[in-house]
């Protein structure tokens, strides 16, 4: 057990007897290519960057089998940056999604071997993409949700046998309402009509972006005292977020998402190969 519970299953937090704390960082460096689908469309890399994750959490055991945790993390994030002569730059040469959660929890111990936990997740949402609509003209989309969207999560635990418990956490939905400026440059020279065009998009933007609901079951296996196994598998609901209507200025721009659903299966063995130490690897 540790504290990153607030995250992952909030009734797993009764298993701390003392005060805690988890901080880390995570580093992701995606790497991918795009075939533009254009005619004598060209196969090109996205620029990899590296990207570092901190998390931060806190579990305090409380009287009455109460245990309070409070975690702050990254949940949602996207990174892209293609060079500026690509064949989609109308659509996007840079893209940032960056957001943390703020979430508190209270757990509680029905009995030895059941708990209950929930809690609530503010999120913060930052999103910009710069864009070469045209030759000579970049547009520059910003926006963040100023932390006042708010979902929930509720989970339990239970231990079938002393060396083997199971768990299932359901995350609601959460409407983030995005407002900022949309922010075309260059485009006075261009010939009246096209410079229409963007003026009619410089200035106010605004858009509601709903981050889906999820359910997650997982089981830990203690196989002896130094070796466990954990699984899990989720469904996230990607399908609800079917359509983005972006209002900028005076335009309302649709993009069409049709995503699908997606399962995530997991499996992650650990080794306790010394007092304090634990190797853990996990395969997605």
């Amino acid at each position: 057990y540790d504290a990153s519970a607030n995250f992952f299953n909030p009734a797993t937090l009764t298993g701390l007897t003392n005060i805690t704390v988890t901080l880390g960082c995570m580093t992701e460096h995606p790497r991918g290519r795009m075939k533009s689908d254009v005619p004598n469309g060209r196969t090109t890399s996205m620029d990899p960057g590296v990207f570092f994750l901190p998390h931060f959490h806190l579990a305090v055991p409380l009287p009455w089998d109460f245990t309070f945790g409070l975690g702050v993390m990254p949940e949602y994030g996207l990174g892209s940056e293609y060079e500026d002569a690509w064949d989609l730059n109308f659509n996007s040469i840079d893209t940032t999604v960056m957001s943390f959660t703020v979430n508190p929890n209270l757990a509680y111990r029905i009995t030895d071997k059941w708990s209950v936990g929930a809690g609530l997740r503010f999120l913060f949402f930052d999103f910009e993409q710069h864009s070469i609509p045209v030759q000579g003209v970049r547009q520059r989309l910003k926006g963040d949700n100023e932390m006042e969207d708010l979902g929930w999560q509720v989970g339990t635990k239970y231990d079938i046998f002393d060396n083997f418990a199971v768990g299932l956490v359901y995350k609601s939905k959460t409407d983030v309402h995005v407002s900022g400026k949309s922010d075309p440059s260059g485009y006075e020279g261009l010939p009246a009509a096209y410079a229409a065009q963007f003026a009619a998009i410089d200035g106010p933007a605004r858009t509601m972006l709903e981050l889906p609901q999820s359910i997650t079951f997982g089981c830990n296996w203690d196989i002896t005292k130094t070796w466990h196994l954990g699984t899990m598998v989720a469904w996230t609901d990607w399908s609800s977020v079917d359509t983005l209507d972006f209002r900028l200025n005076k335009v309302t721009k649709p993009i069409n998402l049709r995503w699908e659903d997606t399962w995530r299966l997991g499996v992650a063995p650990s080794w306790d190969f010394a007092e304090n130490w634990t190797a853990l690897a996990s395969y997605v």
